[in-house]
């Protein structure tokens, strides 16, 4: 069995289309892997310049509460999605959108603090300035 490409094709021959080269520009988001298809790249990049509402949601937790640890952030999530019918996610959603947070520099999660019920060290996150600007 031979392969031809669609513009020599004859109609008893499979055709096989070509990808698209992979194009990764200087400045693509770190959320999307170089192997990945162009159309991630663009949403990863579009995820990093809005804030998701799950993101916009750790940011008003640790705005109410002051510095929480990820867990504390988990369990806070969880308390006000049924009290005031925010999204469900994943138990520990909030824990890695408060690590992407701060890996955008919305968070400051530069100290660890042992966490109630585990006893394991854990970042603590505050807001920073970046943080607050976003929840205006």
């Amino acid at each position: 069995m031979t392969t031809a490409l669609a513009s020599d094709a004859k109609p008893d021959s499979p055709i096989f289309e070509l990808e698209p080269p992979q194009i990764i520009m200087l400045g693509d988001s770190p959320r999307a892997r170089k192997s990945d298809p162009v159309p991630s790249h663009i949403a990863a990049d579009a995820s990093a310049v809005h804030l998701h509402e799950t993101k916009q949601r750790v940011l008003q937790i640790v705005d109410t509460h002051g510095a929480l640890v990820g867990s504390e952030i988990n369990e806070q999530y969880q308390l006000m999605a049924a009290r005031m019918n925010w999204r469900r996610v994943a138990w520990d959603t909030p824990r890695k959108r408060a690590g992407e947070l701060a890996e955008d520099g919305f968070l400051d999660g530069s100290e660890t603090r042992t966490a109630e019920g585990n006893n394991l060290p854990e970042s603590l996150y505050r807001l920073t300035d970046a943080g607050r600007e976003a929840l205006r």
